[in-house]
């Protein structure tokens, strides 16, 4: 079973992975793409920064086409902001019930601007995530064995920063198998160089394979001295609940007045010692 498993994760991870884009907590802004217009994807201004979708793509076995993408912003201050990535919950679930593994995934890159006296330190994703995995129902009882396959519950993303335009390489936030019981999984990426407009590229996969299980029960013909055999397939599911953003940024320091050398203390001393000296001649 964990060769099979292993066989698995690489077969997904084999897939080509494109590079890797005054308001209240109670505040909720939907931005919604239609399907068939590429050139309005989401953009968002809040007193730190603005942030313009320039990609977004996604699949999914259980969703025909492409759900319009959408963000919603959560809360914002001057330290961080929330954002609600509203259309990758509603695509990253799968729910098999056959051999296949079952995919779904969603690529989006998101160009970052800090606003004039702030600065982006970086950019955590997070997500809770559930599956389901269950056994067959066998209820012949004319069965002689069971043989239980694999089964595999997958989730995994990856993001990057980097200066606009440049290819990236995204480092992964997270990999996990087997997944049931709800789990908030995530990852943070640092802006590193301080850099002002970036790129920023997410890439999250979940993929679900039910259990495939070989039955054995007496075969009807006496001439086949063989067990017959059959095949039944569980159920696995994987979902994403509240998929967000979470955006720190922090208020640049305004530079410090370079303190006097020596020498232009001299000079200044110098310099009142003439314009008093001045004074008590006028007076006299």
């Amino acid at each position: 079973m964990e060769a099979a498993n292993n066989a698995i994760l690489v077969q997904l991870q084999g897939r080509k992975m494109r590079p890797f884009s005054s308001t209240t907590a109670a505040l909720i802004v939907t931005l919604a793409m239609p399907a068939a217009q590429a050139a309005t994807l989401p953009s968002l201004n809040v007193p730190t920064f603005s942030l313009a979708f320039t990609d977004y793509s996604g699949y999914s076995h259980s969703i025909p086409g492409l759900v319009p993408a959408s963000i919603g912003l959560l809360s914002t201050d001057a330290a961080s902001t929330v954002i609600s990535l509203d259309s990758l919950g509603q695509t990253l679930h799968t729910v098999e019930s056959g051999s296949a593994a079952m995919v779904a995934e969603v690529y989006s890159a998101i160009h970052f601007r800090a606003a004039d006296g702030y600065r982006i330190t970086g950019i955590s994703f997070s997500a809770t995530v559930y599956g389901v995995l269950e056994l067959p129902e066998v209820n012949n009882p004319d069965v002689l064995w069971v043989e239980y396959g694999d089964s595999l519950n997958f989730a995994e993303a990856s993001a990057s920063i980097t200066s606009p335009g440049e290819i990236s390489h995204p480092d992964l936030l997270y990999g996990v198998t087997q997944v049931t019981a709800p789990v908030t999984l995530g990852g943070n990426v640092t802006n590193t160089q301080g850099l002002r407009e970036f790129d920023f590229d997410l890439y999250v996969l979940g993929s679900s394979r039910a259990i495939r299980t070989n039955i054995y029960y007496p075969n009807p013909n006496p001439e086949e001295p063989w067990p017959a055999e059959g095949r039944a397939y569980g159920d696995a599911e994987i979902h994403y609940v509240n998929p967000v953003l979470t955006v720190y940024t922090e208020a640049l320091v305004p530079a410090l007045a370079p303190v006097p050398e020596p020498g232009q203390w001299a000079m200044l001393l110098g310099g009142l010692g003439l314009m008093f000296g001045a004074r008590r001649f006028v007076r006299r």
